[in-house]
């Protein structure tokens, strides 16, 4: 889904807020560097932690990539990412407007 005007995060490699204000949620892009095991990315409606409304969970298998289209979803406290998986090996990438 193209929205006007969205921005991207960048690549995130650990948990971190990705934006602290209301917002739509519109893609992620992850990818598993990681040989052996799999990993999962969580996202909550949430400026400040791995709380409040769980929006999405991915699980990604090793040495894999994906792209999640979550359609604008309305996120309104800011957007918080959760990688669980080895340190390093999952490079996310959050588009928002």
């Amino acid at each position: 889904m193209a929205v006007a005007g969205s921005q991207n995060s960048g690549v995130i490699v650990a948990s971190a807020a990705v934006y602290k204000d209301p917002c739509r949620l519109v893609s992620l892009q992850v990818a598993n560097t990681s040989g052996g095991l799999p990993a999962t990315v969580e996202v909550y409606d949430s400026a400040t932690g791995a709380s409040g409304k769980l929006v999405a969970v991915m699980l990604i298998p090793p040495l894999d990539c994906r792209e999640y289209d979550l359609h604008g979803a309305k996120m309104l406290n800011g957007v918080w990412l959760e990688i669980i998986g080895d340190v390093g090996t999952v490079k996310t990438s959050v588009c928002f407007a």
